[in-house]
């Protein structure tokens, strides 16, 4: 098993100088307008005085807090392999965990590996001298490019209907006039709580960002799907005519249609997310569309018009190689071939898969197994993907193909 190890990383977690900030505006604001509503003048020498203590520490937190408990930047050991990431002796993300990986350059020739976890304020950024130690990470987290899916997090904004994309911006508006409003209102019995109003929309423009709702995009080697309000929208590599990248954003021409996924929230973060996910989008192609003949055993191994029972019966005497079919008995290399090449008709690698199961099954052997759950974790395709899951866990034939027939329709 691959393992990464570095006695001297710099690690960045999630930074915290945005959340005090929020909270150093907020709390003496919070206390200075509970001090005008009620009338009790005695309380607006403490609240003043809170704020001079606060610009202090402010001023001074950097030289005495602990070591990054505000940027998030610490130095120490790190490990990796295929359970996780351990810093400094501790698991801070575990590998399934982790959505998906992005590396920037730095001008000095270092790396940063931006590490996305299921949770955001999970994520890790992590600083490597050089592009040899950054493939040894990747291979000990077996996070190789054409060896697992990506998740990636965009805004559900430019995914919206634009009746609701006008609505969502209608909030936001409605969100700062509700503000005014109230500062207006209660600064009718004392003037100085409109200076209030310039900090609380100082804070709304900073929380705003952050509150915007998110979709996922799950990138692998036969195409891409949008998770979007409950519902799964595939999109075959084959169907994308451009990817156009423009700092966060990143358009999707596909014929006559166009998908925008903004990759966010920071716009720098988001940036290197999207040229993350364009560079897999351009290798996952490159492979797609690389030379390969049609295995001619494709077309006996798909499902056509079949029933799923007469589909079943049909790949069965296909694997037992019956003297009806006019045809010697298929090669399991052949069968492979069909299942991993992401360009193959999808029913067809169902087909290829059922016949490698039964014919391992006549063996013991325990081969295939493994081998489909490893292409599983780099097929996107929830139709496919939840066949191979099913024919991995040794679940009957009817039961791979219903298992397909479900995830096709949803």
């Amino acid at each position: 098993m691959p393992r990464f190890g570095h006695s001297d990383v710099l690690v960045r977690g999630r930074s915290r100088r945005g959340l005090a900030l929020v909270l150093g505006i907020v709390v003496p604001l919070v206390l200075a307008v509970l001090c005008e509503v009620t009338g009790n003048g005695a309380l607006q020498p403490l609240v003043a005085l809170l704020v001079g203590v606060e610009a202090i520490v402010f001023f001074f937190l950097p030289a005495i807090a602990p070591e990054g408990i505000l940027t998030g930047e610490q130095r120490g050991a790190l490990k990796a392999d295929r359970e996780g990431i351990v810093f400094r002796g501790k698991r801070i993300l575990a590998r399934e965990q982790i959505r998906n990986v992005a590396v920037e350059p730095q001008p000095g020739g270092a790396r940063i590996v931006r590490v996305s976890a299921q949770r955001a304020r999970d994520g890790v950024d992590i600083e490597i001298a050089d592009d040899e130690g950054v493939r040894a990470l990747l291979d000990a987290l077996e996070l190789a490019y054409d060896a697992h899916v990506a998740t990636f997090s965009v805004e559900e904004g430019p995914l919206r209907s634009p009746g609701r994309r006008l609505l969502a911006r209608g909030l936001v508006i409605a969100g700062a006039l509700a503000i005014v409003g109230g500062v207006l209102l209660v600064a009718r019995r004392e003037e100085l709580v409109l200076l209030a109003m310039a900090p609380l929309l100082l804070v709304y423009a900073l929380v705003v960002p952050r509150a915007r709702l998110h979709a996922d995009v799950v990138l692998g080697a036969d195409g891409l799907v949008v998770r979007f309000h409950g519902k799964l929208r595939t999109i075959s590599l084959a169907s994308i005519i451009e990817a156009r990248s423009v700092k966060n954003e990143v358009t999707l021409v596909l014929g006559d249609e166009s998908v925008l996924l903004r990759f966010g929230p920071d716009a720098d973060v988001g940036s290197v997310q999207s040229a993350s996910f364009v560079a897999r989008l351009r290798q996952a192609r490159v492979r797609l569309e690389g030379p390969r003949e049609r295995e001619p055993v494709e077309a006996l191994l798909a499902r056509g018009t079949r029933a799923a029972d007469a589909w079943v019966e049909h790949l069965r005497a296909i694997g037992a190689g019956d003297d009806g079919y006019r045809t010697a008995r298929v090669p399991d290399e052949a069968l492979w071939r069909v299942v991993e090449a992401a360009g193959s008709e999808p029913t067809a690698r169902v087909g290829a898969m059922i016949v490698l199961r039964e014919r391992a099954a006549e063996r013991g052997a325990e081969e295939v197994s493994p081998r489909l759950r490893v292409l599983a974790e780099r097929t996107a395709g929830h139709d496919l993907r939840a066949a191979m899951e099913a024919a991995a866990e040794g679940d009957a034939d009817a039961a791979i193909v219903s298992a397909y027939d479900r995830a096709s329709r949803s």
